[in-house]
């Protein structure tokens, strides 16, 4: 069964197109670009293009399991003599849970070898103009365009078709002048206007002067940050796209809806982190962290009553020295397993949160 549109949510609203820009590659603009599409597609139908004429990675990317054939796309258009023949367009084969379907279209690089092989430089941006402006009269929904790592002709011709330009940008100090780099050139071309904000990627501490300072020189709003996910990692190595209620899925969505709160009515499907808890980070996630300190505080304090207390009441109260030694094995593999850590984290914040709230209640009558 495939996945309903909510186009009453959006019915009236213009569709965007929005091209993704990083000043380098590497900094994950792929994969959000991906994580992007999944959200709108909540929302509106969407078009995932692939623009990345250097190494089309969003192609590589889902050529592994996601679409049937990676060897069409732009590069085709490009040499089409029929300019009317039909958008290569490929449907993504991804799953969420369930039986509901990812249903939106993608239009990839094809053999972008091709491209440089016998196009000059200038065409070939040309062109790419040409293509993204046609998918957009053509096609139903937004549109999300992979663009190349950096700022090129090929990056200005998508921006310039763009309706919208979100920067993806690292928090260390060569992604952040060459952000700084694609956004002067942007402002050469008359086309900073267009940016709707940056996304912070792969944070492992607290971004708020990143954030604060991006703000000043990029001349936009920070969107959200998003935290280094080894496990979102390791869906884009094996060719899968993160889930919405993973962290990294959460922040994304988050994003999106503070860039267009018109078309995003709906919450994301987590809570999202704030700034001051990327502190927290350090490869786990808080939930994980605090997981952890609730076992380890078990721990704590069964250890200590079996120490202070060795008597035939405690023992009897606890069942005897065997089931105690299992209740410490017991607790000891919990809190060695990160799963475990999040569920037992998660648990213990929702019980925190229900019982500040009926205090909170109390307290007000």
């Amino acid at each position: 069964m495939e996945t309903s549109y909510k186009k009453e949510d959006s019915k009236n609203l213009p569709s965007k197109t929005i091209a993704v820009v990083s000043g380098k590659g590497g900094s994950g603009k792929t994969m959000i670009a991906a994580v992007m599409t999944m959200v709108f597609r909540n929302f509106s139908r969407v078009v995932l293009v692939d623009a990345d004429t250097g190494t089309g990675g969003l192609s590589y990317y889902f050529g592994l399991k996601l679409v049937s054939n990676t060897a069409i796309g732009i590069a085709d258009l490009v040499f089409e003599k029929d300019k009317k023949a039909p958008l290569p367009l490929q449907s993504i084969n991804w799953k969420q849970s369930g039986d509901s379907k990812f249903s939106a279209k993608f239009l990839g690089i094809g053999n972008h070898r091709r491209l440089y092989r016998a196009e000059e430089r200038e065409s070939l941006a040309i062109n790419l103009r040409a293509i993204i402006e046609r998918v957009k009269r053509e096609t139903v929904g937004d549109v999300v365009v992979d663009c190349r790592g950096g700022i090129d002709p090929e990056s200005i011709a998508v921006c310039e078709a763009a309706d919208d330009i979100i920067l993806i940008v690292e928090p260390d100090t060569t992604s952040f002048q060459a952000t700084q780099y694609v956004v002067d050139v942007l402002s050469d071309k008359n086309l900073a206007g267009k940016l709707r904000g940056f996304i912070i990627n792969k944070v492992f501490d607290d971004p708020s002067t990143v954030a604060n300072y991006g703000t000043s020189v990029f001349k936009c709003s920070c969107l959200a940050a998003v935290p280094f996910d080894l496990d979102a990692t390791r869906d884009f190595l094996i060719g899968d796209i993160p889930r919405l209620d993973t962290q990294f899925g959460v922040q994304i969505w988050q994003a999106l809806r503070k860039a267009y709160p018109e078309i995003l009515l709906a919450r994301p499907p987590g809570r999202p982190w704030t700034f001051q808890e990327f502190s927290q980070v350090s490869l786990t996630s808080p939930e994980s962290s605090r997981g952890g300190l609730v076992v380890g505080s078990a721990l704590l304090i069964l250890g200590a009553g079996a120490f202070i207390g060795l008597t035939d009441e405690y023992n009897d109260l606890l069942g005897g020295p065997r089931i105690m030694m299992l209740v410490f094995a017991v607790l000891g593999i919990m809190g060695s397993l990160e799963p475990t850590r999040r569920l037992v984290g998660r648990m213990f914040g929702f019980y925190v949160k229900m019982l500040s709230f009926l205090l909170g209640i109390r307290s007000k009558r």
